[in-house]
C-alpha cells in the first residue's frame, strides 16, 4: 500500500473463488495468509497531477481494509495539509514518504520515513541526486533504522544497480517493489533474501475494455456495477479479481513468499494518530487565580522539568528559572497565574523537551497556550490544519512571546488565521517596522529583480555597506548617503517605489522574508485586510493595510510573558551520534563539560562545530582564550552587527572591560554583575540586574526597560527612567551614571538563557569532534561539510584537524568535487573539476598520504 509517482501498491481482499490456478492460491496464502490474498490498486501521483490526496483516500477506503494513507512527494514536505484533510475525512492515519531520483537517470527511489527525526532528515535530501554513491552517503549518514528504503526491481538487472542495490539491503531496511507484469527471471536464491512487494505501474494499467466508467466516483455512487472485467479509470485504474489474476497471476505466483507486506512495514512507523472522532472538550483553566504560593513553587521547578527536560545541563536551566523568577511578579500583576500554569501542564503533556520542540503542533500549541484559541492542539493530536478547522471562536487577544519556526509552518499559521477569522480580530498580530537594511534585501527577493542579477547585486550590495545603527534612515538619506544607492534609484524608480511603501508600512515580516516573528509591544497591531490574508502587495503598493486602532498605552496594558522556542538541528546531530555505535556514549549526560583540550580543538578551526564554523567567530575563539561555556556564550551574543561597531566584542577578547562613569567606578554590585563576561555588559539578565541591584527598580519596571532598550535614548523615554531611578532615592549623578553605561549596548544585550544554550550545543558538537574525529563527520554534520563550496579551504581545515583522507594524489585532483565520508575516513569522489594539481600540492597531500596509495 505505498503510493507513489506513478505506483501506489494496496492489499486488496479476493474472494477465493477467483483464486482457480492452485499454485497461485497456494502461494498467495502463504504470502498474505488464507484470509486476505492480494490484489493491486494503481493510481498516479499527486505530483503527476492525476489524483488528489482525497482522490486517493477515497479509493483506499473503499478498496481495501487497510489504515494508512501514504503519500510519497516528489519534492520536501512544503505543505501536507490536503493529505491531514483527507486522512480525517476518511479515518486514515498519514504517513510519510519521499520519491528521489537522480540527475543523468531514469530511475526512482522511494524512501519511507519512520518517525518524526527521520522525516525532518528527508524533508533536507535534493529532489535528484548526482549519483548513487551520493544518495548512499546520504542514507548513511542518518540512522539506518528510521527509514525504509523502496528499490524497483529493474535495478536487480543493472549491473551497478544490483550492486547498489545489495549494499543498501545490507545497510538499512529495504524493500524489493516487484513490477507485476515483469517476469521473474533472478535467482531463487537471491530474491528469497528480499522482502518483496507486488507493484503495478500506472501506464501499465489496461486500456482495451471499452465498457469503462467515466470516474472513480461514479463507481461508489453505483458500486454494485462493479462487475468482472470492467475497467474504471480516474487517474489511476483498477483491475478486477479475475483480470488482476488472469494477466499477473503468474508472476505472483513466481515470487518468493515474503515476510512482511506494506501494512506491517506502516505498522512500524511513529505516527501520530489523528483521531478526532470523539467530543471536542475546552480545556478548563485552573480555578485558583491567586495562588501565588502554587505559582511560585511550580515555577522554580518549571524550565527545569518541563521545558528543558535536562537537555541542556543544570546550569542553563538555572539560568532560564532565574530569568523566570525575576519575572513572577510580572505575571502575577496581570492575573496570569492561571494561564501560566496551565501552559505548564500543556508542556509537560507534550512530552518534548522545549528546546527539540519541532513540527506541525508547535504553532497550534503557541496559539493555544497564549490564550488565542480554545482548542488544545497536545490533546487532540492536532496538526496545523486540522488545528485551525476545529477552532470554535474568534481567539482572545495575543500574550506577547517570541518564537522560532520553520519558514512553511509559520505561513502556513498566517494563512490559516487569515483564512479562519476572514475579518474579524484575529488577537493582534504584532510587526516589526521594517528598516533599510531588511527593505533593501526584500527588493531584491522580487521575483521582477530575483532574475535581474546586477540589480539584486547592487541591493544586496547597499544592504552589506549600511551599518548597524543606521539602521532606520530613510530612502531618503540611502541617497544623500550612499552615491550607489541614489544611481540606482534614480534609473530604477520602481525600486524607490517598493522601499518607500515598505518603509512605510507596518508588514507582517514572516510572510515578506520568513524572518520570525517577533510579537513586541513597541510595533503596530495588524489584521487581515480585506483581501484574503494578503498584508500588502510588493507589486501593487498601493495595497491598504488594515490596522487595528490601538494606542501604545493599550498596547502595554496587554498581558505578557515570554517563552523562546529554539528548533535546532544540531540535536539531531547529537542524537545520530549517541546512537552510533563507533561513540562510546550513552548519553548527552556522559559529555564531560569545560574540557581544555575541547578548547584547545577550537582554536584550530571550527569546522562541524555548531555555530562556530565561520571565519570570523574562530578568529574570535582563538584571539578570546575561550576556558569556559560561559564564555562560548558572551563570544556567541556579541557577534552580531551592534556589539561588533560599538566595540564590545574587541572589549570583550582583549579582556579590558568597558568604559564605566564615574559614579558607578568603585560600585562592587556592578563589578559582581560584570565578572561573568570580563567587563562587558552582555546579557538582558546583566541589564535587568543593574536596575535591580543598583538601580532599584521593581522587577516590573526592570523587564519594561530591558525589553523596550530603545526608549532609554529618546529624550522622552530617558527622562522617564531617570525620574524612577530618583524615586528609588539615588542621587542625580548616580541615575546619570546608571544611564550613560546601559544606554547604548543595552541595544544590543542578548538573552543569556538563549546564549547559553547555543553555546552549550556548540561545545556538546565541539566535544565530539575532538574525541570522535572520523565518526562525527561521518553523521549528519557531514551533509554540510561534503557539499563544502570551497574544496581548498575544506580540505586545510580537515588536515589541521587530522583527518584521514584517501585516494588524492596527481592523477586524480583535478577531477575532485567532494567526499564521502567511511568508517575510516574520508575519499574523494570524481565527477567535475574543482581542485587543482597546484591546490593539492601547496596542501602537501601527496607527501603525506603518499604511503597510503
Amino acid at each position: 500500500m505505498l503510493y507513489l509517482p506513478r505506483q501506489i501498491v494496496i492489499v486488496l481482499n479476493v474472494a477465493n473463488d477467483y483464486l482457480q490456478h492452485k499454485t497461485l492460491k497456494t502461494n498467495c496464502e502463504k504470502n498474505m495468509n488464507s484470509q486476505n490474498p492480494v490484489q493491486i490498486f494503481t493510481s498516479a501521483s499527486l505530483g503527476m497531477g492525476y489524483n488528489s490526496a482525497f482522490e486517493i483516500a477515497e479509493q483506499i477506503k473503499l478498496h481495501t481494509n487497510s489504515k494508512f494513507l501514504p503519500l510519497a512527494n516528489a519534492g520536501p514536505f512544503s505543505d501536507i495539509s490536503d493529505q491531514d484533510k483527507a486522512a480525517e475525512q476518511f479515518g486514515l492515519t498519514p504517513v510519510y514518504a519521499r520519491t528521489l531520483g537522480f540527475n543523468k537517470r531514469e530511475e526512482t527511489v522511494v524512501i519511507l520515513a519512520k518517525n518524526n527525526g527521520a522525516r525532518v532528515w528527508l524533508n533536507r535530501q535534493p529532489i535528484n541526486y548526482d549519483s548513487l554513491r551520493q544518495l548512499e552517503d546520504n542514507i548513511l549518514s542518518t540512522n539506518h533504522d528510521d527509514i525504509t528504503v523502496f528499490i524497483p526491481n529493474t535495478w536487480l538487472n543493472d549491473k551497478e544497480m544490483g550492486v547498489f542495490a545489495k549494499r543498501l539491503r545490507s545497510d538499512c531496511d529495504a524493500v524489493l517493489l516487484w513490477d507485476v507484469r515483469t517476469p521473474v527471471n533472478q535467482p531463487k536464491e537471491e530474491l528469497a533474501r528480499w522482502d518483496i512487494i507486488p507493484s503495478l505501474p500506472i501506464h501499465y494499467a489496461s486500456d482495451e475494455y471499452k465498457e469503462a466508467f467515466d470516474s472513480l466516483r461514479s463507481a461508489i455512487r453505483a458500486k454494485e456495477t462493479l462487475q468482472p472485467g470492467m475497467h474504471i479509470q480516474a487517474g489511476g485504474c483498477f483491475y478486477s479479481d479475475e483480470e488482476y489474476l488472469k494477466n499477473f497471476g503468474n508472476v505472483i505466483a513466481s515470487l518468493p513468499v515474503s515476510g512482511r507486506n506494506l501494512e506491517s512495514i506502516f505498522n512500524e512507523c511513529e505516527t501520530t494518530p489523528v483521531n478526532l472522532h470523539h467530543e471536542m472538550t475546552i480545556p478548563e483553566w485552573l480555578a485558583d487565580e491567586s495562588s501565588a504560593g502554587t505559582l511560585k513553587s511550580k515555577a522554580g521547578r518549571a524550565l527545569i522539568e518541563f521545558i528543558q527536560r535536562n537537555e541542556l545541563g543544570k546550569d542553563v536551566a538555572d539560568t532560564y528559572q532565574s530569568r523566570l523568577t525575576n519575572e513572577l511578579s510580572l505575571i502575577e500583576s496581570k492575573g496570569l497565574s492561571a494561564k501560566f500554569l496551565r501552559t505548564l501542564e500543556v508542556f509537560s503533556a507534550r512530552g518534548d523537551g522545549l528546546m527539540l520542540m519541532r513540527g506541525p503542533q508547535v504553532n497550534c500549541l503557541i496559539f493555544h497556550l497564549f490564550g488565542m484559541t480554545n482548542v488544545d492542539p497536545v490533546a487532540h493530536n492536532l496538526s496545523e490544519y486540522l488545528y485551525f478547522s476545529k477552532l470554535k471562536a474568534s481567539p482572545s487577544p495575543l500574550l506577547r512571546i517570541d518564537f522560532d519556526s520553520s519558514e512553511n509552518a509559520r505561513s502556513n499559521v498566517d494563512a490559516e488565521m487569515m483564512k479562519v477569522h476572514k475579518g474579524k480580530y484575529v488577537g493582534g498580530i504584532y510587526v516589526h517596522k521594517m528598516v533599510i537594511k531588511t527593505a533593501l534585501r526584500s527588493v531584491a527577493k522580487h521575483p521582477k529583480y530575483k532574475t535581474d542579477r546586477l540589480i539584486k547585486r547592487e541591493l544586496d550590495q547597499i544592504a552589506d555597506t549600511i551599518p548597524f545603527q543606521h539602521k532606520d534612515m530613510s530612502v531618503q538619506e540611502l541617497a544623500d548617503n550612499y552615491p550607489v544607492a541614489a544611481r540606482l534609484l534614480e534609473s530604477e524608480p520602481e525600486v524607490k517605489k517598493i522601499l518607500e511603501h515598505l518603509l512605510n508600512q507596518n508588514c507582517n515580516i514572516s510572510l515578506l522574508t520568513g524572518l520570525r516573528t517577533i510579537f513586541d509591544s513597541d510595533s503596530m497591531v495588524s489584521a487581515p485586510s480585506s483581501q484574503s490574508g494578503v498584508f500588502f502587495s510588493m507589486t501593487d503598493p498601493q495595497t491598504p493595510i488594515n490596522i487595528i486602532g490601538m494606542s501604545k498605552e493599550e498596547l502595554d496594558q496587554v498581558p505578557s510573558f515570554q517563552f523562546n522556542l529554539l528548533g535546532l538541528k544540531a540535536f539531531n546531530w547529537i542524537e545520530a551520534a549517541i546512537k552510533d555505535p563507533k561513540i562510546d556514549i550513552a548519553s548527552i549526560d556522559d559529555i564531560r563539560l569545560n574540557e581544555e583540550q575541547v578548547f584547545e580543538s577550537m582554536r584550530i578551526n571550527g569546522l562541524g562545530i555548531f555555530h562556530f564554523e565561520s571565519e570570523l567567530i574562530n578568529e574570535s575563539v582563538k584571539s578570546a582564550n575561550i576556558t569556559s561555556i560561559e564564555d562560548m556564550a558572551a563570544l556567541l551574543s556579541l557577534h552580531r552587527p551592534g556589539p561588533l561597531e560599538i566595540g564590545l566584542l574587541e572589549s570583550f577578547i582583549q579582556q579590558r572591560g568597558c568604559p564605566i562613569p564615574s559614579g558607578l567606578e568603585e560600585n562592587q554590585t556592578l563589578s559582581g554583575i560584570l565578572e561573568e563576561t570580563r567587563g562587558v555588559p552582555v546579557f538582558q539578565e546583566q541589564f535587568f540586574d543593574i536596575l535591580t541591584k543598583i538601580g532599584g527598580l521593581s522587577p516590573e519596571r526592570a523587564v519594561h526597560w530591558v525589553r523596550t532598550p530603545s526608549a532609554v535614548q529618546t529624550e522622552s523615554g530617558a527622562e522617564e527612567l531617570y525620574n524612577e531611578l530618583k524615586e528609588m532615592g539615588l542621587s542625580r549623578s548616580d541615575a546619570n551614571a546608571i544611564i550613560d553605561f546601559i544606554e547604548t549596548p543595552m541595544q544590543y544585550a542578548f538573552s543569556k538563557g538563549h546564549a547559553l544554550a547555543y553555546a552549550t550545543i556548540g561545545y556538546y558538537t565541539a566535544w565530539l569532534r575532538h574525541h570522535y574525529l572520523n565518526a562525527w563527520f561521518h553523521i549528519p554534520v557531514n551533509d554540510s561539510i561534503t557539499h563544502h563550496k570551497n574544496k581548498l579551504d575544506l580540505l586545510k581545515s580537515l588536515l589541521e584537524l587530522g583527518v584521514v583522507i584517501y585516494g588524492v594524489d596527481g592523477d586524480n585532483a583535478k577531477s575532485i568535487k567532494r567526499f564521502t565520508v567511511t568508517n575510516e575516513g574520508w575519499v574523494p569522489l570524481r565527477t567535475t573539476r574543482s581542485l587543482t594539481l597546484r591546490d593539492i600540492k601547496s596542501l602537501e597531500l601527496e607527501y603525506r598520504y603518499s604511503n597510503r596509495l
